[in-house]
């Protein structure tokens, strides 16, 4: 929570710059500057053309349409459409598409051998475990294979080949294990925990790096509008 209280704060003092103090600081320059002192630092004026556009009616409209798209986006995830697409998409993400892999992979392992010492027949466990899963396509590719062993009775590690970036590369040997030992629950719970234990390593990397060196970039923000704010006055001392 401490980066993200950090960057919402910048971004609150980031607006009250631009729309409040960048205006009276350009009044501020303008009347202490004259002649050829009147050329802001480029800077300095990058900032203001900033702050010209977020106070004008064009800028005021651009930030009513950012704030209806945001709420906008925030509704449609709520439905089940939306939360199944961004849940499929979060599996391919740059650096947590890794972590909700294994978490899923996970959670469909311990499914499967939980089910295991209940349902004796293997195609209603693929059945009610894509039924309980809580993402569309792990659930797709749980119907997938329970299709393709019901209509050609083949080898699971076989049926589960195409599915190496869902389920882990290792899967097809622990599949094989499983079917020399018959023993799905023993087998996928050890499985689920390796994937488990690869889940929580990641998770710890994308936080220690979040929480180290997401709030670089606004740091390096806001010492930009310091030094607009301030590189007149030290243009104004040097003269």
């Amino acid at each position: 929570m401490y980066p993200i209280a950090v960057i919402g704060f910048a971004i609150f003092a980031v607006g009250i710059v631009l729309y409040f103090v960048m205006p009276r600081m350009v009044e501020l320059y303008t009347s202490l500057l004259s002649g050829e002192d009147a050329k802001l630092p480029l800077i300095t004026r990058i900032m203001i053309a900033g702050s010209d556009f977020l106070t004008s009616w064009w800028g005021i409209a651009f930030m009513v349409v950012v704030v209806l798209g945001s709420v906008a986006f925030l509704r449609w995830s709520r439905t089940k459409d939306g939360s199944d697409r961004l849940k499929i998409m979060a599996l391919r993400m740059p650096v947590f598409g890794s972590f909700f892999r294994h978490y899923y992979a996970a959670q469909t392992l311990r499914t499967m051998a939980m089910l295991a010492s209940g349902i004796p027949s293997m195609t209603e466990r693929f059945l009610v475990a894509a039924q309980t899963s809580t993402n569309p396509e792990y659930a797709q590719m749980l119907m997938h294979v329970r299709h393709r062993f019901m209509t050609e009775s083949t080898d699971l590690h076989k049926l589960f080949v195409p599915y190496p970036f869902l389920m882990g590369k290792e899967f097809g040997g622990v599949l094989m294990t499983f079917e020399k030992t018959a023993d799905m629950q023993g087998t996928f719970h050890n499985y689920a925990r390796v994937v488990e234990t690869r889940a929580e390593r990641e998770l710890e990397g994308v936080l220690f790096w979040f929480q180290n060196f997401a709030i670089v970039p606004v740091g390096i923000f806001v010492g930009f509008i310091v030094a607009a704010l301030y590189s007149p006055m030290f243009e104004l001392a040097g003269r």
